[in-house]
This record gives C-alpha cells, structure tokens and sequence, in this order.
C-alpha cells in the first residue's frame, strides 16, 4: 500500500512491499550483485539504502536506477536460497501492479513464525512461494490454494487441514515429520518428479 495520490510528487511518494535477498543479503541485477545492510542489533528497520545512481521518474517498475519492490509476496524472479524482507520505499521512479521501483529503502525482518502466521492468515493463497525454506513451518489450516510451493522445503512442517487445492507441489520436499493427512500426502507424491508444472 502506498501514499502516493494525484496531489504528491513522485519523489515524495511512499509505500511498503517485499524483498526476496540470499542469506548473504543481496540480489543480482543484469550480472551484478547488489548488498543490502540488515538492522542494527536492537533496531527494526536498517538504515535507508539509496541507489548509486538513481533514476528519474519514467514509470517503469524495472531498469536500471532503481531498487526494486515486490508489491505482493511473490519470489517469481529468485535464484536459490531466498528469506523474504518487509521494505518500506519512497522516492517512487516507476511502478506497475506487480512491483515498484524506487530510489529508496530500509529493510524490516520477517522472522519465519511471523511469515508462517502471514500464510496462515491466507495472504498467500496464489501467491508464488517457490524455494521457500519452510522448515518446521506451522501452517496448520492455512489457505495455499493455488499457491506455487515448486522446490519448497517442507520438511517437519505442519500442514494439517491446509488448503492445497491446485497448488504446485512440483519438487516440493516433505519427510516423514511433515504433519500432512492421507490425501495431502498422496498430493506430494504425484506430484514428484512432474517437471511440467507451472512455474
């Protein structure tokens, strides 16, 4: 959700969205590789991070000279291990319905019980979870519906009387620990090794 209205110039417009970082917290743009700080020990939100060479405004929600925003939890352009992060951006360059890109951002931290209760209020129902590490996960009765859990690692996770219908379960893991009735489970194990799935 952002502030911006018909009455605010685009430098002053703020908003809030989701990063998706590499444990090491960065990202990779076009070959490069971009840091971002965390929080200070005590501190909610990191300091604010302004891109090198920012960009005026153009209204396109990707390029070069901007920090990109998803506006919605979705991990469609990660590469390997990713943790989501809650940003707050402003200085908007371009925006779409998808994502925005602004010259500015501070990163805020979702520890995972805070991600799991996130699903669990059903805020991911179709959203693209793919390679989340939900390990230990409770997502007891959480609405995954349609939701894209491609290569997700569900070890030990609770997933009793979760909405799985249509979700892609594509390389999804689960073990022996993973809390799942009868028909989830037999959900799982069509689902191995289907390469055809919609990413």
């Amino acid at each position: 959700m952002s502030t911006t209205n018909n009455d605010i110039p685009h430098e002053e417009e703020t908003g809030y969205g989701w990063k998706f970082l590499t444990p090491w917290m960065t990202t990779r743009y076009e070959g490069k590789e971009f840091a971002y700080p965390a929080p200070d020990p005590g501190e909610k939100w990191s300091e604010w991070i302004i891109h090198p060479d920012p960009a005026q405004y153009d209204g396109n929600d990707c390029g070069p000279g901007r920090l990109h925003v998803m506006n919605h939890i979705d991990a469609r352009y990660t590469s390997g291990d990713w943790w989501i992060w809650f940003v707050q951006y402003r200085g908007v360059v371009g925006k779409s319905e998808e994502k925005t890109g602004a010259r500015e951002i501070r990163l805020r931290r979702v520890l995972p019980e805070q991600l799991w209760r996130i699903i669990r209020l059903g805020h991911c129902s179709g959203a693209n979870l793919s390679g989340a590490n939900l390990y230990e996960a409770n997502l007891r009765e959480a609405n995954l519906s349609g939701a894209n859990l491609r290569g997700a690692n569900l070890h030990e996770a609770n997933l009793h009387e979760a909405n799985l219908h249509e979700a892609n379960l594509s390389g999804a893991e689960i073990n022996q620990y993973t809390t799942l009735s009868d028909s989830q489970r037999v959900l799982f194990e069509n689902a191995k090794g289907d390469n055809h799935a919609p990413v």
